[in-house]
């Protein structure tokens, strides 16, 4: 059974991880607070640590994770946990995973309101 320590929220969003001084675009499917799934058409081995950016929606630049390691590696895609980002960063991510909840729930109430 797959235990995750944060929810996940489907989204479609631009990124891009950085290894060996190589970035490499792709998109993140979905997202925590405490990683995300990201598909590239570039797939590296589980355990390599990436630097790691996500383009959120109404942010100027992106959210910049110092470092990430990927935990798995299915198809195009790849689980990866966020280890650091700066604390501006990672108030920034706690945010947009809060919007993200906040709007999951509305969605869930209006649904069982009509049943």
């Amino acid at each position: 059974m797959e235990r995750r320590m944060n929810p996940r929220f489907d989204v479609q969003l631009s990124g891009v991880f950085t290894r060996e001084n190589r970035g490499r675009h792709g998109r993140v499917a979905d997202i925590s607070a405490g990683g995300c799934k990201f598909q590239c058409d570039e797939q590296i081995s589980a355990g390599s640590y990436i630097k790691f950016r996500i383009l959120l929606p109404g942010c100027n630049l992106p959210l910049t994770v110092d470092l990430a390691v990927v935990r798995w590696c299915k198809g195009s895609a790849m689980g990866i946990e966020f280890i650091r980002m700066a604390p501006d960063q990672q108030s920034i991510l706690q945010h947009f995973v809060k919007l993200l909840q906040e709007r999951s729930e509305q969605s869930c109430g209006s649904a069982l309101a009509t049943v």
